[in-house]
């Protein structure tokens, strides 16, 4: 063979490798161009549902202008959200709202305010005046939240505090509830023998023509007079063998060298008990290498049960076989028809599979009042579908009560994620803060993550604050008739100003719903969690040279002109000595360790001299 041959053979081999790569590059590249593009254009498109819901169109219609004026009785007040879709939910600017509608008849074009929500039909028409009132005094009002204690086996005739209802629906209660209207209003009458010994949830709703109130109430049944003390792993274990006890914790319990936990109560064996947890902690919970159950927790199923006051410490949960379902919380993973209280999660690791939070799985038919979660969260489920993400409980249904509730831990959700819960189904959260940042998988059927919830089907949501940053909505609305009123962006520096937060709740007062404990917590918390402290902390007002001398265990925190000195974290000191320079101001924030009785102070440049 001559030289010729040689080479042409060789561009010839040289020329089909060429083919055959580009063969290959459009094999495996096209199905990512593909997806690109796919995913430019649902970007787009959502960009554009995005902007259309601020009230702008990118069509060929012709959008109606509408202009809703949102009152309580006459009068516009802060806290006031309004709809025309019941999707996309908007704050009145000195009790305006002002949209551009798209032309047709919408049966239920809403105000809400607090638990009540009115509403009208109306045909929207381009050439018409769209202007309408929507008054929320025309709806029922109702307390939002009652809590008795009843005893067991006597009819009991509760006066339910409604005014304006037509009708009453009891849309979750035990058997033998009835409603009883009389000259004085409605009052409801349960039939004590038939109730579940322990705790039970009534929902119901007061309805008239213009609108609804909702009610929750909270019913407990004492069970066990004797009070089971706890203070050690093996009494913790023990509760297993007494599921329906009355159990204290009278210390805290350092689990970290238990490495054999298994949860207490199951789906078929639920704990129907109470456990107060007296303010204090359970430390280092984490679950064993070899895991049997799909779930774990503290407890697992609770039903008809109470865990109120308690702490669980740097919990480590690592449940992340892809293979396996895996359902992890803290606290417990399911809550059926039960009352959880002032409970927190404090700065650990919860890994799951599935789903994940302080309370992992659900709340479902029960109550949730003040509690708090600093822990990470993380599902791993690789299908995307089915697991949720929420701090405080994955998700709230069958018309379930949360208030009161503080996220600063981190979620990453493999599908719904939160920053107090993923998802509300036909439940109701009311005055709830995040601050944790929410990330992972950022669009789920393209609707964003949310810093106080993912969504809400016919759930109700109102009243909460997530930071700047932390999120890049408060949550979504997925279905007519759902409720979404003022979940609102806030700095962490306005997180810490009480002025700035008058949605939430009270600091002060008798019985305050918030407090601050700056070494547990970056922002508020319930109020009730951490223990008392007998010597409570003074800051005295000072001038231009502030010392704070060093006291038992008393921490402080500070910025200057909202600044930390620190940039990447605030590190407490014992003691404090700072000469203010001119315009400068100082804040200081002073808590003990597992106390909620902390102290902030504001200390201005006084001027020369």
């Amino acid at each position: 063979m001559n030289s010729s041959d040689s080479k042409a053979r060789l561009m010839k081999s040289a020329a089909f490798g060429i083919l055959a790569g580009l063969v290959v590059l459009v094999v495996f590249l096209l199905p990512s161009v593909i997806s690109v593009f796919h995913k430019r254009s649902q970007e787009a498109v959502l960009q554009e549902k995005l902007i259309s819901a601020r009230g702008e169109a990118f069509s060929d219609i012709v959008n109606a202008e509408v202009s809703l004026r949102v009152v309580l009785d006459g009068v516009p007040v802060p806290g006031m959200s309004a709809s025309v879709d019941h999707n996309n939910w908007y704050i009145p600017v000195d009790g305006i709202v002002t949209l551009a509608q798209a032309p047709g008849y919408f049966d239920r074009i809403a105000a809400t305010y607090q638990n009540r929500i009115v509403w009208i039909g109306h045909e929207i028409n381009t050439d018409s005046q769209n202007e309408l009132l929507l008054d929320v005094a025309w709806a029922p009002e109702a307390p939002e939240y009652i809590f008795l204690e009843i005893a067991k086996g006597a009819r009991i005739i509760i006066p339910l505090g409604i005014t304006g209802g037509e009708e009453i629906d009891l849309i979750s209660a035990p058997n033998g509830a009835l409603v009883i209207r009389d000259g004085t209003g409605f009052s409801l009458s349960l039939d004590g023998s038939l109730l579940p010994n322990g705790f039970s949830h009534i929902a119901l709703k007061a309805v008239n023509k213009y609108g609804y109130a909702l009610m929750h109430i909270g019913l407990r049944v004492p069970r066990e007079t004797e009070i089971i003390p706890i203070y050690t792993a093996e009494d913790m274990n023990n509760i297993r063998y007494k599921r329906s006890g009355n159990y204290l914790l009278m210390n805290d319990i350092d689990m970290s060298c238990v490495d054999d936990w298994r949860q207490i109560g199951s789906d078929d064996y639920p704990f129907v008990g109470v456990f107060d947890g007296g303010g204090y902690e359970i430390i280092g919970l984490h679950n064993p290498v070899e895991l049997l159950e799909e779930w774990f927790s503290l407890f697992g199923e609770i039903k008809n049960a109470e865990i109120r006051n308690l702490v669980i410490r740097e919990p480590d949960i690592l449940l992340n076989d892809p293979e396996k379902p895996h359902c992890a919380g803290p606290l417990c993973w399911n809550a059926l028809s039960s009352f959880v209280e002032n409970c927190a999660s404090i700065r650990g690791s919860v890994i799951s599979s599935r789903s994940g939070g302080l309370i992992g799985g659900i709340l479902e038919d029960g109550v949730a009042i003040g509690c708090f979660n600093s822990s990470d969260v993380t599902s791993t489920a690789p299908n995307r579908e089915g697991p949720h993400s929420g701090g405080i409980t994955a998700g709230l249904y069958k018309n379930s009560y949360m208030a009161t509730c503080a996220n600063e831990g981190e979620m990453y959700g493999a599908h719904l994620t939160g920053g107090v819960t993923a998802f509300i189904h036909d439940s109701a959260l009311y005055r709830c803060i995040s601050s944790g940042y929410i990330w992972g998988h950022t669009l789920v059927g393209e609707i964003l993550p949310g810093g106080i919830m993912h969504t809400t089907d016919q759930g109700f949501a109102a009243y909460g604050y997530f930071t700047l940053g932390s999120a890049p909505i408060g949550g979504n609305v997925f279905e007519p008739y759902g409720v979404a009123n003022s979940l609102l962006p806030i700095s962490p520096h306005e997180l810490r100003n009480v002025e700035s937060l008058p949605l939430i709740g009270t600091f002060d007062g008798d019985s305050p719903d918030w407090a601050f404990a700056s070494l547990d917590a970056n922002g508020p918390v319930p109020h009730d969690i951490f223990k008392n402290t007998t010597e409570p902390i003074v800051l005295p007002a000072s001038g231009n040279r502030i010392e704070l001398p060093k006291k038992d265990g008393v921490r402080y925190f500070y910025t200057l002109n909202g600044t930390n000195p620190y940039t990447n974290c605030r590190i407490p000191v014992d003691s404090l000595v700072i000469t203010l320079s001119k315009g400068q101001m100082l804040t200081v924030f002073a808590a003990r360790k597992g106390c909620r009785d902390s102290e902030i102070a504001t200390y201005p440049w006084q001027g020369e001299g």
